[in-house]
């Protein structure tokens, strides 16, 4: 699974994301979607191995997409909002519960974290799809990501709770692009993915 969002650096003049893609390549499928900012909402194009997924166009009015917010707290996460907000939830959470593509309401808080004072914490809770996404980030620029944790349940009522964590563990920063040959299998043991 891959998601890439092309967020503008300059908020000011282009203050939505332009573009996300997202890939999910599985034992039972493969999906691709597409969103593009075109005029007062995205153009998102839906491609997906399930028949009653397949081959869909259609238009989501423009609102904050929950896969930008990631590149918003890296450029300046003061400017999130907080309070009642919409969003579109992340594409890789639509295709995993196969929801209908739209805006949600959600509550979304900025604090500090309490167990260290160098980290923030962007919280997202979905009321109607029982959702809660919590970011860990530091507070000085380039306010890397250091972890982020989702909790979830199903659609029935009583549909148990799903906790999905993620740790940043290491972290090389080197021209990932010219980086191909077998001779740098080494920077995987490095980042500890072997």
């Amino acid at each position: 699974m891959m998601t890439s969002v092309f967020t503008p650096m300059s908020a000011d003049r282009y203050p939505r994301t332009l573009k996300v893609t997202t890939t999910s390549q599985e034992w039972c499928r493969h999906t691709f979607t597409q969103l593009n900012l075109d005029g007062a909402g995205y153009r998102a194009r839906l491609y997906s191995y399930f028949e009653r997924e397949s081959d869909r166009s259609i238009r989501i009015d423009s609102t904050l997409l929950e896969d930008e917010i990631w590149n918003c707290i890296r450029l300046s996460p003061d400017a999130l909002p907080t309070g009642e907000v919409r969003l579109i939830p992340g594409t890789i959470f639509q295709h995993l519960r196969h929801n209908a593509w739209g805006a949600q309401t959600a509550t979304a808080s900025l604090a500090d974290d309490p167990q260290d004072p160098a980290v923030r914490v962007y919280t997202i809770a979905y009321s109607d799809i029982r959702r809660k996404l919590d970011i860990r980030f530091t507070r000085q620029f380039p306010h890397t990501i250091e972890s982020w944790t989702e909790t979830s349940r199903g659609r029935s009522p009583d549909a148990p709770e799903l906790v999905t964590r993620a740790t940043r563990k290491k972290r090389i920063q080197l021209d990932y692009w010219r980086r191909h040959d077998l001779a740098d299998l080494r920077y995987r043991e490095q980042l500890g993915l072997d």
